[in-house]
């Protein structure tokens, strides 16, 4: 499903038309208010790229992750809303491709991240930033940890 255009999908393509309720499944997927949605179009830059990251995310292996929405209007990374409400911003190299590379790339954050997140260093984090794909780091901020 998709925000910024009420009653709006898109499909594995990319292309906008107008949907129904058989999408809840899905993680919802909020675009920038400059990205003209209507039925016929075909999404690209970060709305594509958060697509993308949502057909990867159905994948057994991360489907732990449990994503609510993808948020694709910032203009280097994705935010991403878990299951338990924590927020991870996701970046990955080649990130307006759609590349067998790119997917790799992505394929590798989304791996990272889901360790740090199951590691118990990562427990009760809420905020999550798995956007140096080049150092290969995920960052984790736990509210608890600034308050000593």
């Amino acid at each position: 499903g998709m925000a910024g255009g009420l009653g709006l999908v898109a499909d594995e393509d990319g292309v906008v038309f107008r949907g129904g309720l058989h999408v809840s499944s899905l993680p919802l997927l909020r675009v920038s208010r400059r990205t003209a949605l209507r039925p016929g179009t075909r999404l690209s830059g970060n709305a594509a790229a958060a697509l993308r990251l949502s057909r990867e995310l159905s994948d057994e292996a991360f489907r732990d992750l449990r994503v609510q929405e993808i948020d694709s209007s910032r203009p280097d990374s994705l935010e991403m809303t878990l299951g338990d409400y924590s927020v991870a911003f996701v970046a990955w190299e080649g990130m307006a491709d759609d590349s067998r590379k790119s997917r790799d790339s992505l394929r590798r954050q989304l791996t990272r991240l889901k360790q740090a997140i199951d590691s118990r260093v990562g427990s009760g984090a809420k905020r999550w930033d798995a956007t140096d794909w080049a150092g290969g780091c995920v960052y984790a901020h736990n509210p608890a940890w600034s308050m000593r």
